[in-house]
C-alpha cells in the first residue's frame, strides 16, 4: 500500500505572521503556568524538607534520583532528535524541531537536582575499614562529585545554547516585522545571508554532536554512581547503555506527544502533519527494539551467572 504524506507550503510572510500571532496568544496559557508553578513550589518544599532531615537513611533519596532519571530522559533526551534530523538532512523533522529544542530547559531543574543529590551520597572511602566502595572511578581524584557535576552542567549549558542559537532566526523575523523586544534586539545582526545560515547550521551540528556525547556520559555516571555503586553485586556494563537508549526513547516520545498537542490544540495544523509522525515513529521503533534487547541482556547475564551478589541484585531489583 502506498503511503501518502502531506507537503505543507508556507510563505515567509505567512510564517512570520503566524509566529507573532502565536506570541500574542501566550496569555491564554497563564492558568496552566500558575498551576505548574504551584506544583514546582510544592516539589521544592518537599525536597528542602528531605535535605533538612539529613542524608540518612539513603533509601529516601530513591524517588528524587528516579525523578532525575526521568527528567534526563523525557526532557533532555528531546534535543537529540534535532541533531539526528539535521545531521541526516531529514527535512521532515523541521516542524517539530522547536518543540524538541524547548525541552532543553529541563536542564534548569535537572542540573541543580543532580548537584544536590551528589552532596547526599555516602562517602566512597571508609577509614575504619580502610576500604573503598565499588565504583567506575578507580580512586580518580575528586571523583565522583567533581566530574559528575562538570558533565551535568555542561549538558545543561549545551542544551540552552542549542535553544538560544536556534531561536535567532525567529527573533530576527520578529524584529523585521516590527517587534522590538529584548530577544528581538539581540538578533538584529542576523539578516539571513547564505554565509550566516551556513555558519549557524554548522554550529547546530557541532553543538548537537557535543550534546549527544555529554548526554551519554551523564547517563553512564548517573547509573554507575547513583544506582550500581549503591547495590552490592550489581556490576553491569549493559545498564548504562540501556538507560541512555531508554532516555532517548522517552525524549522522542515526549516530542511526539507535544507535537500532537500543538497540532490538535495549538493551531499548528498548517505546519505539523502526519509526515513528522511517520518519520519519528521509525526511529522510535528502532529504539524500542534496542530497548528490548538491552533489557533482556541485562537480565540474562546475572540469571545464568548465579553469583551470590547477582542473586541478591535480581531479588532486590526485579523480584523483591
Amino acid at each position: 500500500m502506498a503511503e501518502h504524506h502531506v507537503v505543507i507550503h508556507q510563505t515567509e510572510e505567512g510564517v512570520t505572521r503566524d509566529l507573532l500571532a502565536w506570541r500574542r496568544r501566550t496569555a491564554a496559557w497563564m492558568p496552566a503556568m500558575v498551576v505548574l508553578a504551584i506544583l514546582a513550589v510544592a516539589g521544592l518544599v518537599a525536597l528542602i524538607s528531605l535535605l533538612l532531615s539529613g542524608p540518612a537513611p539513603y533509601s529516601k533519596w530513591g524517588y528524587p534520583v528516579a525523578t532525575l532519571a526521568i527528567l534526563l530522559g523525557v526532557g533532555q533526551g528531546g534535543p537529540i532528535i534535532v541533531f539526528i534530523t539535521r545531521l541526516a538532512k531529514g527535512f521532515w523533522g523541521i516542524p517539530i524541531r522547536r518543540a524538541a529544542e524547548l525541552l532543553a530547559v529541563t536542564g534548569f531543574v535537572s542540573a541543580p537536582l543532580y548537584l544536590l543529590l551528589l552532596a547526599q551520597m555516602p562517602e566512597w572511602y571508609n577509614p575504619a575499614r580502610n576500604q573503598w566502595r565499588a565504583s567506575i572511578w578507580f580512586h580518580w581524584p575528586w571523583a565522583p562529585g567533581l566530574w559528575d557535576a562538570i558533565f551535568i552542567l555542561l549538558l545543561a549549558f549545551t542544551g540552552i545554547a542549542l535553544l538560544y542559537f536556534s531561536a535567532i532566526p525567529d527573533w530576527a523575523a520578529a524584529r523585521a516585522a516590527g517587534d522590538r523586544g529584548f530577544f528581538a534586539n539581540r538578533a538584529r545582526w542576523f539578516v539571513g545571508t547564505q554565509k550566516q545560515w551556513f555558519i549557524l547550521n554548522m554550529g547546530f551540528v557541532l553543538l548537537g554532536a557535543f550534546y549527544v556525547m555529554i548526554y551519554v556520559y551523564v547517563h553512564v555516571f548517573l547509573t554507575a554512581d547513583m544506582a550500581e555503586a549503591m547495590v552490592p553485586g550489581w556490576a553491569s556494563s549493559v545498564f548504562p547503555a540501556y538507560h541512555a537508549i531508554s532516555g532517548f526513547q522517552s525524549g522522542l516520545s515526549m516530542v511526539l506527544i507535544i507535537a500532537g498537542a500543538l497540532m490538535r490544540y495549538g493551531g499548528l495544523r498548517d505546519y505539523i502533519s502526519r509526515e513528522q509522525f511517520w518519520g519519528a515513529s521509525k526511529i522510535l521503533l528502532a529504539t524500542a527494539l534496542l530497548y528490548f534487547y538491552l533489557t533482556w541482556a541485562e537480565f540474562l547475564l546475572p540469571w545464568y551467572g548465579r553469583q551470590p551478589g547477582e542473586i541478591q541484585y535480581l531479588s532486590l531489583v526485579l523480584f523483591g
